[in-house]
């Protein structure tokens, strides 16, 4: 049961990767202008900050 849940854990894992992946695609031009300085991934924290 623990297995079946570790591998659907990781396929939802890599979904989200993938579309994490697709997103960072579109908005690298965004990224370039908005923060420079910021590396790739604390943007996604800081956007879900400001959600809440």
């Amino acid at each position: 049961d623990t297995f079946v849940k570790c591998l659907a854990l990781m396929r939802q894992w890599r979904e989200e990767m993938e579309q994490e992946e697709q997103q960072e695609e579109s908005e690298k031009d965004v990224e370039k202008i908005d923060s420079p300085n910021v590396p790739p991934g604390s943007i996604i924290d800081s956007n879900s900050i400001t959600q809440n």
